[in-house]
């Protein structure tokens, strides 16, 4: 009910105000009358990045919004094609309300020491809030220094630097502080990822999913029982992406961005709901199971079968002894894996990665192994786990406090 009014609200304002969705619906022969439930939203056909970024900027915002007190950011990919983004007051405070609320859900409390691990200039809260911000080019030598001054009970990060640094510290013979959870932003984070550093930090990890464009979109709470979904804020979809496929895409309209609405937009993530139940949390937010991934590095093969990047995930994960792997697709009838393992654990695990790879890749392509002491996540970009080349996109950004 408070999501469809907020829809219905949103909806009218866009096509009283924005060039864009009054074309839109005026081609689709829609109405705002025609939108009066989250039920009636895929009416509407949904809207990509490529499809934004095609656009005259101004015809993307609201005539009424005052341009000068806009607040802009800018989502930057592989694509090297930015996406901007205008933010009014309004949805900045909403933005920043979902980005503490999930940080509560991960254990922090006001007051706490909070050191944050990102790529912006700007700063995150005040200081009186007891926050430090540190940029994620810092060296781990560096970063780990800086950790056990600052002492923070809280630390969020993009994947890459957080590994690393969690790595460098076992490296380095030190003890993870006991009393800092961790909470891992930008990346996918994979079982067999979380499962090598929880056992490093000795602590759950909680994984947050956000994005530029929309901000914190769903979080793990400590119970690390699915990703609650910021349901008041923001109405999201799971769409087959073609009848042949199981696999579903995220699309989703957020209900508190006047100054730039976005309706029904394709995250270019797939993902998995979960079964409507009470998380141990005690929060009835609806979850989703898992990120899975991008869409684009959907495996492709020859004859046109397609598989989910969790199709090799969840199966390489189980694998002992593995700490850390890559999954490239550069032709369609060929895949390479890197594989991070010790030397002398090597033999044990190959005939299980073969057998994986046989069972999932091999009916539709060749595919080799390659071994590795220390797989190379330092490269420009986001690291993915699995990586297909044949299609390019941006990956999303991060959800940030401004």
């Amino acid at each position: 009910m408070v999501q469809s009014a907020a829809l219905t609200s949103l909806v009218e304002h866009a096509c009283r105000e924005v060039p864009y969705y009054q074309q839109l619906f005026r081609e689709h022969g829609l109405k705002p009358e025609h939108i009066r439930t989250v039920e009636d939203l895929p009416r509407i056909p949904s809207t990509s990045k490529a499809d934004l970024l095609k656009c005259d900027p101004d015809a993307l915002l609201s005539r009424s919004a005052d341009r000068a007190r806009l607040h802009y950011d800018c989502s930057s990919g592989s694509s090297g094609k930015p996406f901007g983004v205008h933010f009014d007051r309004c949805y900045i405070q909403n933005r920043n309300l979902r980005f503490l609320r999930g940080l509560w859900a991960a254990g922090y409390r006001p007051g706490k020491r909070l050191m944050l691990m990102t790529d912006r200039g700007d700063s995150k809260g005040r200081p009186w809030m007891n926050w430090k911000q540190v940029s994620v080019e810092m060296e781990a030598q560096e970063m780990l220094g800086t950790l056990r001054k600052f002492r923070p009970q809280v630390l969020y990060g993009f994947g890459t630097p957080l590994r690393n640094l969690i790595e460098f510290c076992k490296s380095s013979g030190e003890v993870w502080p006991a009393d800092c959870r961790v909470v891992w932003t930008a990346e996918t984070l994979d079982p067999c990822t979380r499962r090598h550093l929880e056992s490093i930090t000795g602590s759950p990890i909680c994984d947050f999913y956000g994005m530029t464009e929309m901000g914190l979109v769903a979080w793990q709470c400590s119970a690390q029982q699915g990703y609650h979904l910021a349901n008041e804020s923001i109405v999201s979809e799971l769409v087959p992406l073609s009848q042949q496929s199981a696999d579903r895409q995220l699309i989703l309209t957020n209900l508190t961005l006047y100054a730039m609405p976005l309706i029904r937009y394709e995250t270019g993530d797939l993902a998995e709901l979960m079964e409507a139940d009470t998380c141990s949390c005690d929060s009835r937010l609806p979850r989703l199971r898992q990120v899975q991934g991008r869409v684009i590095d959907t495996l492709k093969f020859p004859d046109g079968h397609r598989i989910s990047p969790y199709a090799l995930i969840n199966r390489l994960e189980l694998v002992a002894g593995l700490n850390a792997f890559q999954v490239i697709q550069r032709r369609e009838d060929h895949v390479d894996l890197t594989v991070q393992v010790p030397y002398d654990r090597r033999s044990a695990v190959d005939a299980q990665i073969r057998n994986i790879l046989a069972e999932v890749i091999q009916p539709y392509a060749s595919f080799d192994i390659h071994y590795t002491q220390r797989l190379d996540m330092n490269r420009p970009g986001k690291f993915r786990c699995v990586r297909s080349d044949l299609l390019t996109d941006s990956p999303c950004e991060p959800d940030s406090l401004s």
